[in-house]
């Protein structure tokens, strides 16, 4: 029988013959040149100028791709294909609720157009006209007013119409009809248009941006203008200052925070519907409520090995077993060398067990970078970026509770996984091999693979046996209990099933982390910046890779060796797994029309 290893590259010679030239990687090199040219040149945070013509461009390329013949590409290609659809699709479900929200948040930012509309002149080179620009800029104080009585009437409004609404849902329970069938979740609570927290803080943060633009737009005339700074220094720096006093008004009188990153926990709660067609988009046929059965079943299983190896230690409960491997940390000043050492024992299994290809230059070009106590706020363990691994440890500035929790989070154990995670095989092998083969799909970029890559090592290392002792068994089970608790509190917040303060709740009591460390977490998951679906993605990533390795038959005589199995995700780059199986398995159908389907 010939090894599956063996087929894979046959086919890929049949597939890919000397002097091929695929189609699909110009034509996403080119979307991506033509879309980096838009969004240099719009801006698309407030304008809603910016985000029409990023649509239109986007449907452009969406009658391109429907254009070529998908059956005559090559299986590449047609993989390549596929993933621009999606990626097209993702940008314009993007775009129109952009243009939705820049809509809604008109009457709270009326100087937006007027300061939009200065930019746009200069970027059509209209002719300077300085006496009617700086009429147009001595509009904004009035407009900014009228902004603010907007917000105050809505927000005023709102709260009368939720208290009517209560009173008389109220007034219907004390009248109630016995033989009325039950209300629905939705019809039980009131209907209400109040601004959250979360959304006053993204009114302000495209407050702040339209001064940065007008900013931008006066500096662009003002040395070399005869005449501008006359007509417009005083103007400018009375609407700048006024915007900057609206920013501040929305953020601390009406969000009621003054400090952004000591804040407790906010964000946006997407819903069901939205978290259903990002799963979409990342190719992950199941439901959330799937999702978070299958991390609540996967939190049982760590907990029962925790408390297995809790109980060889002489501990009767899993969290006495996790406390004692807190309180074993380097001292002050030794995390650095720690984790050079973790990194370098990793790198050394890999390689005594022939697990992948680590060129000997992404050996040599990685340093520890320490995280100071403010970026502790956000990351307050490791992270990875830019050559550097991000360590967190306590600082001479912490508090001493502060320090004792940085410690004891970042401790002998749970630091083990996490160097291989970061490092290699981890996130600095990934980027390394990752930039260098197939580039262009970093369009396609996807947490499910880019933390699912590292998870799945977390996984294979378990498996075989590079934790040394309990204690190291509890330590990785701290961080495969913690990437369940990320699908479990996530996906229910988004679906409105729990509140801020019970997500870091659960990490406390439930997964063991020190609360300040399970704050910052928390904030960094529902804060903004992040797909909804980020933090689930890690534990799910690694399962499909976990689920295609058995698949494939790694390691057994009909299979893949690890080297090539490694070697060959790699390669394919950070594109959903759903593809990578797809790349590597020629039985998968592939089609115009295609859906996700794989059950992992």
């Amino acid at each position: 029988m010939i090894c599956r290893s063996l087929l894979f590259f046959a086919l890929f010679a049949f597939l890919v013959p000397v002097g091929f030239s695929q189609k699909m990687p110009g034509k996403v090199d080119r979307y991506v040149k033509d879309r980096n040219v838009l969004k240099r040149f719009y801006d698309t945070r407030i304008s809603a100028e910016g985000a029409a013509r990023l649509d239109r461009f986007t449907a452009d390329w969406n009658k391109r791709l429907d254009a070529l013949n998908f059956d005559e590409l090559s299986r590449r290609d047609q993989v390549d294909w596929i993933l621009l659809r999606e990626h097209l699709r993702s940008q314009q479900s993007a775009m129109r609720a952009a243009l939705a929200r820049t809509e809604a948040d008109a009457p709270f930012l009326q100087f937006v157009d007027t300061v939009a509309d200065l930019d746009s002149k200069r970027r059509a080179r209209a002719p300077v006209d300085e006496r009617a620009w700086a009429e147009q800029v001595g509009k904004i104080k009035g407009q900014i007013q009228a902004s603010r009585k907007a917000l105050e009437k809505h927000q005023k409004a709102a709260e009368k119409k939720d208290e009517s609404a209560a009173k008389e849902d109220g007034e219907n329970v004390d009248a109630k009809d016995e033989n009325a069938s039950p209300k629905t979740e939705a019809q039980a609570k009131p209907s209400t248009e109040k601004l959250p927290k979360w959304r006053l803080f993204e009114i302000a943060g495209k407050a702040k941006a339209a001064e940065q633009m007008l900013n931008q737009w006066y500096a662009h005339y003002a040395q070399f203008q005869p005449g501008f700074e006359w007509w417009l220094k005083k103007p400018v720096e009375d609407a700048k200052r006024d915007i900057s006093e609206y920013d501040k008004w929305l953020r601390e009188k009406m969000a009621g925070v003054k400090n952004r990153e000591e804040a407790a926990p906010f964000g946006e709660v997407v819903g069901a519907e939205r978290l259903q067609e990002q799963l979409t988009y990342e190719m992950i046929p199941y439901t959330p409520a799937e999702l978070i059965k299958r991390a609540e079943k996967e939190f049982e299983w760590c907990a029962a090995e925790m408390l297995k190896a809790s109980k060889e230690l002489g501990f009767d409960t899993r969290r006495e077993g996790l406390e004692h491997i807190k309180d074993q940390f380097v001292p002050p000043g030794g995390q650095e060398d720690y984790v050079v050492k973790q990194a370098e024992e990793a790198i050394v299994f890999c390689d005594k067990h022939d697990l992948l290809t680590v060129p000997q230059l992404c050996r040599e070009t990685w340093r520890v970078k320490m995280v100071d106590e403010k970026g502790q706020r956000t990351l307050p363990y490791a992270a990875y970026g830019g050559l550097n691994v991000l360590v967190a440890y306590a600082t001479g500035s912490m508090n001493h509770e502060k320090k004792l929790m940085s410690m004891r989070g970042n401790n002998l154990h749970t630091t083990r996984i996490v160097t291989a995670h970061e490092v290699i095989p981890g996130h600095h092998l990934q980027g390394f091999v990752q930039a260098r083969n197939k580039p262009y799909r970093s369009l396609f970029r996807t947490p499910f693979n880019i933390e699912g890559w590292c998870l799945y090592w977390e996984m294979r290392l378990w498996e075989m046996e590079f934790a040394r002792g309990p204690e190291d068994r509890i330590g990785f089970l701290f961080w495969r209990m913690h990437r369940c608790a990320r699908i479990i509190v996530t996906l229910k917040f988004h679906t409105g099933k729990m509140e801020p303060a019970k997500m870091i709740d659960f990490l406390v009591d439930e997964v063991g982390h020190e609360r300040e460390q399970a704050t910052a977490e928390v904030r960094r998951y529902i804060r903004g910046g992040y797909s909804p679906l980020y933090q689930a993605a890690y534990m799910l990533g690694g399962m499909q890779l976990r689920s295609l390795h058995r698949e494939l038959n790694v390691s057994k005589p009909d299979g893949m060796t690890e080297r090539d199995f490694h070697d060959h995700v790699l390669h394919l780059g950070p594109i959903p797994i759903e593809m990578v199986r797809a790349s590597m398995m020629p039985e998968v159908e592939l089609k115009k029309k295609y859906s996700p389907q794989w059950k992992f």
